[in-house]
């Protein structure tokens, strides 16, 4: 299906199949796509912002340079998608599947990203200000993203309280993220 330039905005797909359709430039902000499948589908620069995506299938999918600000992929299949320049700010993505995703780049600004599994996924230069990443799934194949802190043993550490710099010696035994 060729939708291009194609305002669908609010529109309601829930568990529309839309595999390798073209939805470039597409405006579906506010639509329901919920379990709908867009496996190997171009939505680059497509406007998603608070567009509900869970449970929906993403994979292969093309999603560079798209907005999907404020949007819903809880528990939604992004493995192997192409989300490099996205803009994923305050995106709800728990428990999303993002093995094997292209996130270079992408603005994940106070997204949540609670139980995600980024394993095998390219994070470099994504902006995670703010991001939720409490028990997210990670591999030494994750890239762009890791522990800013010795992984083992005790360290000193600094820490801005006011105006002055206060050090801190971590124990050994301390819980890292």
């Amino acid at each position: 299906a060729n939708l291009r330039f194609t305002c669908l905005e609010g529109a309601n797909l829930r568990g529309a199949n839309l595999r390798y359709a073209d939805l470039e430039h597409v405006n579906l902000s506010n639509a329901d796509l919920t379990s709908a499948n867009l496996e190997n589908a171009d939505l680059s620069n497509a406007d998603l912002v608070h567009t509900d995506l869970m449970y929906t299938n993403l994979s292969n999918t093309r999603l560079k340079c798209a907005n999907l600000s404020n949007a819903s992929l809880r528990r939604s299949n992004l493995k192997h998608a192409d989300l490099q320049y996205a803009i994923l700010r305050f995106a709800d993505l728990k428990d999303a599947d993002l093995r094997h995703a292209d996130l270079r780049y992408a603005n994940l600004r106070n997204a949540d990203l609670e139980h995600a599994d980024l394993r095998h996924t390219d994070l470099s230069n994504a902006r995670l200000v703010g991001t939720n990443l409490q028990d997210i799934k990670i591999n030494i194949h994750t890239t762009g993203y890791g522990l800013a802190c010795p992984e083992k043993g005790s360290f000193v550490g600094y820490k801005k309280a006011g105006g002055c710099i206060v050090e801190l010696l971590i124990p050994e035994d301390a819980k890292r993220s």
